[in-house]
């Protein structure tokens, strides 16, 4: 299963030290944005093929690219298959 999770790559703004995001971090990130409403996009996935995948971008800072997060459910668990700008 191919994945793009990366999040010790994405400058965490909420860090004074320009500090990256940790794996904790990237996963409360997430859990905030879900809580707040954030828009989320459902797509068809490739790998595994026909498999249903979940698409955010989040905007982190109005000067830099948005963050790409993308999410699949594997029976109760959620995996993180992409986190990056």
């Amino acid at each position: 299963m191919p994945t793009d999770w990366r999040p010790q790559k994405v400058r965490n703004p909420s860090s004074h030290l320009g500090m990256a995001f940790s794996e904790a971090e990237a996963w409360e990130l997430i859990a905030t944005k879900l809580e707040e409403g954030h828009s989320v996009e459902t797509i068809t996935l490739d790998q595994p093929k026909g498999k249903i995948g979940y698409v955010m971008k989040i905007c982190l800072t109005k000067d830099s690219p948005s963050l790409y997060v993308k999410l699949q459910l594997q029976g109760q668990k959620v995996i993180g298959r992409s986190f990056h700008d």
